[in-house]
């Protein structure tokens, strides 16, 4: 059974993917997964860049997580 991602590994800060990712071996494999280069996915893990509505669509589908789930900052009400 593959292992999913928990909706706390993404939602620290919005378009990032948190420490788990971060020079990850997976990440070769989660690349290949979504026909996108290594150099790509790092750009995303690391907030240097933004997913298209596209990929941030496959990113979400292979983790089985919404889009919002991932990248959209809940704020805490005082």
């Amino acid at each position: 059974m593959e292992q999913r991602a928990s909706c706390e590994t993404f939602r620290s800060t919005p378009s990032s993917f948190s420490s788990p990712w971060r020079n990850s071996p997976r990440q070769k494999p989660f690349a290949e997964k979504l026909e996108i280069s290594q150099t790509t996915l790092s750009l995303l893990v690391n907030n240097r860049s933004l997913p298209t509505l596209e990929m941030a669509y496959r990113i979400s589908e292979e983790l089985n997580l919404s889009v919002h789930d991932i990248w959209i900052k809940e704020i805490e009400q005082p």
